[in-house]
């Protein structure tokens, strides 16, 4: 991430230097931001999608959040931004983070080596914590003085970019029980099994925290060696959210999470 004054005054010149005023398209560029939902302490990961109708050599963008709902961790690149410039990263990205969003100024090629085909592509990938129940949208603000606009650059002309904003909504942590990898209401030699299925072959799971068995905040093969241990009397119990229902907000439990 940059916040060097040259980056800064080249992001805020961005949708200036490529000439003015936009060009008549049969379509917008479309930005979409990906909503869902997470209980509190929950981390997020989500993702702004570029629809781009034309050939584009840069973008520049805003996306918000309500802070008292979620926080901001991390942020940059997306998938197809990493690789967009003759398989690398773009040649000039500006990043900027606020308490309450984040800018990002793009441009892909000095030489016009390289631009970004129509298509959808994954431009940005952010991630977040779910600090407090509630819902915020991820949508452009204005961010900066003058402000940074949403705009995609094509044909030497800023294109301002549809938007659609994606919602998250953020729901008290969800009870369960610690070890009960298959919730079947008891824990016991087939959570087990689950939790190694679930680790190493991709089996299903309906609760990630239920298999943290050790409690540290991490869903890893250390968790059926402690659930392993304790069921044969050497080792000690599940710790927290064990024996009885509770909530623990470093894991994901979906809704329908079972607890009798």
């Amino acid at each position: 991430m940059s916040n060097a004054p040259s980056a800064r005054l080249l992001l805020l010149l961005l949708p200036l230097s490529w000439g003015a005023g936009g060009s008549l398209l049969a379509q917008a560029p479309l930005l979409t931001t990906l909503g869902g939902s997470a209980g509190v302490g929950a981390g997020i990961s989500t993702s702004a999608l570029l629809d781009n109708p034309q050939d584009a050599s840069g973008w520049s963008l805003t996306i918000c959040h309500d802070p008292a709902v979620i926080e901001l961790v991390d942020f940059g690149h997306g998938a197809d931004a990493l690789v967009v410039n003759g398989g690398g990263t773009p040649d000039f990205a500006s990043f900027n983070q606020e308490s309450f969003g984040f800018s990002v100024g793009v441009i892909i090629s000095f030489l016009g080596m390289a631009v970004l085909p129509p298509g959808s592509f994954e431009i940005v990938a952010a991630s977040y914590t779910a600090l407090a129940e509630g819902t915020t949208t991820l949508c452009p603000c204005p961010i900066g003085s003058p402000p940074i606009t949403s705009v995609v650059v094509i044909g030497g002309s800023s294109v301002p970019m549809d938007l659609s904003c994606g919602e998250w909504t953020v729901t008290p942590p969800l009870d369960f029980i610690r070890g009960d990898v298959d919730q079947s209401g008891a824990v016991d030699l087939t959570d087990a099994i689950a939790g190694l299925a679930f680790l190493f072959e991709g089996g299903g799971l309906n609760c990630e925290a239920a298999v943290d068995a050790n409690a540290d905040g991490l869903a890893d093969v250390s968790d059926p060696v402690t659930l392993l241990a304790w069921l044969f009397g050497s080792g000690p119990s599940p710790g927290g959210a064990f024996p009885d229902c509770e909530a623990d907000p470093t894991l994901q439990c979906p809704t329908g999470a079972f607890c009798p």
